[in-house]
């Protein structure tokens, strides 16, 4: 939760609710965690960030590739 968001939101939530929110947050930050992923750097970026990127997509989104695919 950033600066910009009122703490009574988190607050008024319940315990299930919280715990979802928790273990999504831990997940998105493993998925960026240094080395988790393979990365690929981009031909004359010198592996700056704005040249550097994820090989594959996650689960997630290859998911959603897919089910774009067939339609």
């Amino acid at each position: 939760m950033d600066d910009s968001q009122d703490d009574s939101d988190w607050n008024n939530l319940d315990d299930d609710a919280k715990r979802q929110a928790q273990e999504e947050a831990e997940k998105v930050r493993m998925m960026y965690e240094p080395g988790v992923r393979r990365t690929a750097v981009v031909p004359g970026t010198d592996g700056m960030v704005s040249g550097t990127a994820f090989a594959e997509p996650d689960e997630e989104q290859r998911e959603d590739e897919s089910e774009a695919d067939r339609q």
